[in-house]
């Protein structure tokens, strides 16, 4: 498992990201993500939440999430915890055998009995468990089956952003790690401000440059940024309803259907 969790801090080191960046994007909390990037997955949720939260975490790393969840699952299963707490600290001796023992077996009946219930109960809350496991898998395959429902539909019914706006070149299934081509520089620099309209965070590149990020970070309420470039911009926002953008001196209107975490490309607004 340390070697997993080395694998995925290094890389989120390799983005320029803190645990804080990643958990503001992905929602996931930064105790999970320490104890995840440390090799420790004893923290205590459901198993089917700690592969969940590990497949979110592996595919904004733009990692192989099915390997990554491969090998948590092979780790898990080379190290046998249960039995490692089940197994005595001391070796017990074995007890010599009464002869009164042999003759009178009945003496013993309640002992026995006893055992049996105990048996019997250590059964019911195993079952009790994998009665849960179950229920709270189902529960998320309904869940999740809701969604892609809600999202299917709102596609369906959702208006072409790029022909209501197409000053902003939407990526919405772009893969932002895909290798950048080289970008011709305009005639004349274009000025893009961003206005946080609420607490969010943004991450800003040149298309054609993106290990060299020209903002990262979080954007407070009220607070601006501002870049002159000759070159398209690449935007990976947040909160796409919580920043205002402007191409000077134009504000760039964003579809009001357009919500949560978007990647754009804004360009010059005059070269084709």
């Amino acid at each position: 498992m340390k070697n997993l969790g080395e694998k995925l801090r290094a890389a989120r080191e390799a983005l320029g990201l803190s645990v804080r960046d990643v958990s503001e994007v992905t929602r996931i909390r930064t105790d999970f993500i320490e104890n995840m990037e440390s090799g420790n997955f004893s923290f205590k949720l459901p198993e089917i939440y700690k592969r969940g939260f590990l497949r979110i975490y592996a595919k904004f790393l733009k990692l192989d999430s099915d390997a990554i969840v491969a090998e948590y699952a092979a780790g898990a299963l080379s190290t046998p915890a249960e039995e490692q707490r089940r197994k005595p600290l001391i070796p017990r001796k074995p007890s010599k055998i009464d002869p009164e023992i042999i003759d009178h077996p009945s003496r013993y009946e309640d002992d026995l009995q006893q055992e049996s219930l105990d048996e019997q109960s250590k059964v019911s809350k195993d079952e009790q468990v994998k009665q849960y496991v179950k229920l709270g898998g189902v529960f998320v395959g309904v869940l999740l089956a809701v969604v892609v429902l809600v999202s299917v539909i709102s596609a369906l019914m959702r208006p072409s952003s790029e022909a209501e706006n197409p000053d902003i070149a939407l990526a919405r299934n772009a893969d932002v790690s895909v290798t950048p081509v080289k970008e011709r520089e305009y005639a004349q620099p274009f000025e893009l401000s961003m206005k946080a309209l609420a607490d969010t965070y943004v991450t800003a590149y040149y298309s054609d440059d993106r290990d060299k990020p020209l903002f990262t970070g979080s954007l407070e309420a009220g607070s601006e940024k501002t870049f002159s470039s000759k070159k398209p911009i690449m935007l990976i926002l947040t909160d796409i309803d919580k920043v205002k953008l402007t191409r000077s001196p134009v504000p760039i209107e964003i579809p009001s259907n357009l919500k949560g975490y978007r990647v754009i490309k804004v360009t010059d607004g005059v070269s084709k």
